[in-house]
């Protein structure tokens, strides 16, 4: 299937050649398809979403039934697959259109804001269905709450890889709420390791490292630090209720009641 949609000749090929998505490189950099379609479901809404899902299935399912023998390919052909790499090219267009406009906002928020705010994130992954959940708390030098989210994907990752999506997702929140600059701190020393070395890892978490890097050099810079999970308790209680929740939510300068008493718990530490 990945070869059919991505790979070969016939398929989308020319799109993975020849896109930097969200990499701000040359045309040599290739794009992989889990990179792509992850970022996608982090910026696009959800009707742009069903429509890319309903052409990549098209794509899909044109060149498996040419290479079954089912049907051939029409007169057309060189149309529909123009067509495709079209749409495909104003998708991802769309998406760099709303972080330049991300980037804006966050640059009018924040001139002459000196203060550097601190972004705690965690992902949890579900044992018994498709689903992770993810948590960010964006607190002030005082420990004040000033962001918080509660997020989740219909999928499910390796842990490293979950963490790394987490940490993504963090980052796109402060540029969001203008919540910058910032320091980025999760329990997941592995991932802050990755992050805190010169090149992403050859592997599938390596992809979203990649995607940090990128972001970080095009938008704002930010550190990278672990913390134990202890001192990520916040964070954590607000990926758990990520499993359980069917939409992503937000909240400035508060947060969700059950998450409270380990927010106060945190300030208390401060003091």
């Amino acid at each position: 299937m990945m070869h059919a949609l991505w790979g070969c000749s016939c398929s989308l090929k020319n799109i993975r050649l020849g896109t930097s998505f969200l990499k701000g490189k040359g045309g040599d950099d290739r794009v992989q398809f889990i990179d792509f379609m992850i970022s996608c479901h982090s910026i696009l809404l959800e009707k742009e979403m069903e429509v890319l899902y309903v052409l990549l299935w098209k794509v899909w399912n044109r060149r498996n039934n040419f290479v079954h023998g089912s049907s051939a390919l029409c007169p057309d052909t060189d149309f529909f697959w123009s067509g495709c790499m079209v749409l495909l090219r104003i998708t991802m267009m769309q998406i760099r259109k709303k972080l330049d406009h991300l980037v804006v906002e966050t640059l009018c928020r924040t001139i002459g804001d000196v203060e550097q705010y601190k972004v705690n994130t965690d992902a949890a992954i579900s044992n018994d269905v498709m689903k992770m959940g993810f948590g960010i708390i964006i607190r002030d030098s005082n420990g004040a709450v000033m962001a918080s989210s509660v997020q989740s994907l219909n999928v499910r990752f390796p842990p490293q890889m979950a963490e790394a999506m987490a940490i993504f997702r963090g980052l796109q929140f402060a540029a969001e709420t203008g919540l910058v600059p910032c320091v980025m701190e999760s329990d997941a020393q592995v991932v802050i390791n990755l992050l805190n070395s010169v090149l992403a890892p050859l592997s599938d978490v390596g992809l979203i490292i990649q995607d940090i890097f990128s972001f970080c050099e095009k938008y704002f810079s930010c550190s990278f630090n672990f913390v134990p999970r202890h001192g990520n308790m916040v964070a954590h209680c607000l990926a758990k209720l990520g499993l359980s929740s069917s939409v992503d939510d937000f909240w400035m300068e508060d947060c969700p009641p059950s998450v409270i008493p380990e927010v106060l718990r945190d300030c208390s530490h401060l003091d």
